[in-house]
């Protein structure tokens, strides 16, 4: 128990600093930078306007990090639930009656897998498109309008799918137990 708290200890400390220093990698460049509205193209009605920078430092855009960012956080991901499914597969060989809860939380936590993965290169699909498309006459600008609907989705959906497919959370069935009590009761007129 002592060595656990000293891992997690070790673990805020760490964490504590990076939560602080990670944002800082995705900011640095707009410090000079300068904020300008601009017209969308042809494609939106006139008076659609949308916020963006110029003289970033080194000339830097935002769209790349976020891009690695994904990358990263994917393999992550990743790597962090194949080692959760991998303890899973051997606790349930330690256990001597494997029931079907074990096979449903491998299934659980693959299906949940597989549905973040599936946000994370949806979401790389909405930078890349931007990458490309950017400045140009296509009608790929629209995808800006759906991009925060499917990050919002990705929070809410991934977490509903965990819920609904972890045997942890499903609900058994109690009955109650019924008690019944027999009171002899004896009546005698006096």
């Amino acid at each position: 128990m002592n060595h656990r708290f000293q891992i997690n200890t070790k673990l805020i400390r760490i964490l504590s600093f990076i939560k602080f220093v990670y944002p800082i990698c995705f900011t640095f460049y707009l410090i000079p930078a300068l904020g300008v509205c601009k017209s969308y193209e042809h494609l939106y009605s006139f008076g659609a306007i949308w916020i963006y920078y110029t003289n970033s430092a080194f000339g830097l855009r935002n769209s790349f990090f976020n891009l690695y960012s994904i990358f990263f956080w994917m393999a992550v991901s990743a790597i962090v639930n194949i080692v959760l499914l991998i303890k899973v597969i051997k606790a349930k060989a330690q256990i001597i009656q494997s029931g079907t809860n074990s096979y449903k939380a491998e299934i659980s936590i693959t299906i949940t897998t597989v549905a973040t993965l599936i946000f994370y290169v949806v979401n790389a699909v909405f930078v890349l498109v931007y990458i490309f498309c950017y400045g140009t006459d296509s009608y790929s600008s629209y995808t800006i309008i759906v991009r925060p609907f499917g990050n919002d989705m990705q929070t809410c959906i991934i977490s509903w799918v965990f819920y609904l497919t972890h045997p942890v959370f499903k609900r058994s069935t109690i009955y109650p137990t019924t008690t019944t009590i027999e009171i002899a009761t004896s009546f005698s007129p006096e």
